[in-house]
């Protein structure tokens, strides 16, 4: 598709462009994404703007979409308009099938977060193999899928790795089963012992080369590619408790666990005035903070990420503790953090009054 696709006004233009742009071909052979939340999304946006989509296949016209998109030719292909009216009748789950029926690879994340809805995207693609991303960086490549493991690539850069715990550095050939470690590259791009924030674990050899098993982000949180830091998450829990008189506890990002899309949940105390404002309003704080933050406002952008909500509690901290200690941490290790991950299952069982906010919540369209 065109690279001015990039330059669309609004972000739903932009991807309604790439979704026509892709149902206009019929030879689609190989779909490759980072996250598989997106290819998902994008699948589900076929069917919220199916006709509108075929009326642009049928006319190669972007209609009331014309001025976001002035800098675009709109695809015709009549013949594919009626195959994607007809895939519209069809059950969701057969979308991708029915459209294209060649597809013979799709590549995404599949690994930490990603792991349940990649197994999602597998089975909207039963016609095509699935391959797991290996450790892909904008600073440089770690790992490489191959037969079903991923080594690392080894002739990319130059590998030292942070022994997670000890802070030991070590070279690939001193690495043993079962480390847990931070990937360091020094690359022909000019970054020399660049650290890395990924927690990986080494799950064997590939003959002499080390395999590993990406774990998540190692300070941060990164659901679906939204980058959220700790500092971020503490700055905008002060603002939001300082303007509401409350108490900051702690951005919990939620996983889905593949039952509904992650989000964010901010958790705060009583303040000394014992009250507790309205939902909608604190809730709408934290997501206009959140937002100022590029990569999470992308993430809402393409609606990988439902919008953020807000709790507050009687005691702040036994609730955070209570919450860490269904998580897997020792009473004794845990202490206060800005951010912390939390599968919605866990939340579910400990903090039912969470997950029925969470349960309320209007979700994303």
């Amino acid at each position: 598709m065109p690279a001015g696709v990039a330059f669309a006004g609004r972000a739903d233009d932009a991807q309604f462009a790439t979704l026509a742009y892709l149902l206009a071909r019929d030879d689609l052979r190989m779909l490759s994404v980072w996250s598989p939340t997106f290819a998902l999304q994008m699948l589900e946006s076929i069917q919220t703007w199916g006709d509108e989509l075929a009326t642009v296949l049928l006319t190669g016209d972007w209609g009331h979409r014309s001025g976001s998109l002035a800098n675009l030719a709109a695809p015709r292909n009549a013949p594919r308009a009626v195959v994607l009216q007809a895939a519209l009748r069809a059950p969701a789950a057969e979308l991708g099938q029915r459209l294209w029926p060649e597809l013979a690879l799709v590549s995404a994340w599949d690994t930490a977060d990603a792991a349940p809805w990649a197994a999602q995207l597998r089975l909207r693609f039963p016609q095509a193999s699935f391959e797991g991303k290996g450790l892909w960086a904008t600073e440089g490549v770690v790992t490489i899928p191959y037969e079903g493991r991923y080594p690392l690539a080894y002739q990319s850069h130059v590998y030292e790795f942070e022994r997670i715990g000890s802070g030991e550095v070590l070279a690939p050939w001193e690495l043993r089963e079962g480390d847990e470690v931070s990937p360091v590259i020094s690359g022909g791009n000019g970054l020399l012992r660049y650290r890395l924030d990924d927690r990986l674990a080494v799950t064997g050899f590939f003959n002499q080369v080390p395999c590993f098993q990406f774990l998540g982000r190692r300070f941060g949180v990164d659901l679906v590619g939204e980058k959220m830091s700790p500092e971020a998450a503490r700055q905008v829990l002060a603002e939001t408790a300082l303007a509401f008189d409350l108490e900051p506890v702690s951005l919990l990002a939620v996983d889905g666990a593949g039952q509904g899309r992650p989000r964010y949940l901010a958790l705060f105390g009583r303040g000394l005035a014992g009250g507790a404002p309205l939902t909608a309003p604190l809730s709408a704080a934290v997501e206009d903070g959140l937002c100022r933050h590029f990569h999470y406002e992308l993430a809402r952008d393409l609606r990988q990420l439902e919008p953020a909500l807000a709790l507050v509690v009687d005691d702040g901290w036994t609730t955070y503790q209570k919450v860490a200690v269904a998580g897997g941490m020792i009473a004794g290790n845990i202490k206060p953090e800005p951010l912390r991950r939390i599968p919605l299952p866990v939340l579910q069982a400990t903090l039912p009054e969470a997950a029925a906010l969470l349960h309320d919540a209007v979700p994303v369209r």
